[in-house]
């Protein structure tokens, strides 16, 4: 039988973003220090704008980087759930008849819109997303092909 294969890569997303802001600071920085400062303000006020810019990338970067990348294949009765982070990749297996999936979550963003994502439960309890979106729609019917293909072993 076909392994049926379900990606969730919004964290790459983050991963790219981050990996642009932290270059860019980085970059931003080095001129900072090579020229003692912008000259442009009070120097004080230039240095805290400096740290302010590494906070918001640390943390932002501390959180969009601890952001998976998840893979579910269906195949032959048996499911396997990989996820993965820049630094590290953990793959779990069970049967299919274990995985429960919850109806279609729906949220809001950080900006208040609606957002929905497709989540199963796996045998151990955790709530793994599959599938994220803003438009609900997209998230029903990849809820409804992972049901089916649960349905059928793959």
């Amino acid at each position: 039988m076909r392994a049926v294969v379900f990606r969730n890569n919004m964290a790459v997303a983050g991963w790219i973003f981050m990996a642009i802001w932290l270059g860019g600071i980085s970059l931003i920085s080095w001129v900072f220090v090579r020229d003692g400062g912008f000259h442009q303000m009070h120097p004080l006020l230039e240095v805290g704008i400096m740290l302010m810019f590494w906070v918001f990338g640390l943390a932002g970067g501390g959180y969009l980087f601890s952001q998976t990348r998840v893979r579910l294949t269906v195949e032959n009765g048996a499911a396997t759930l990989r996820e993965t982070l820049l630094w590290k990749r953990s793959e779990e297996c069970f049967p299919v008849s274990a995985i429960e999936v919850l109806p279609v979550l729906r949220e809001r963003d950080s900006e208040g819109d609606r957002y929905f994502r497709c989540v199963i439960v796996t045998p151990a309890g955790r709530r793994v997303s599959i599938g994220e979106s803003h438009h609900e729609e997209t998230m029903d019917r990849l809820r409804e092909r992972v049901v089916a293909a649960l349905a059928a072993g793959g």
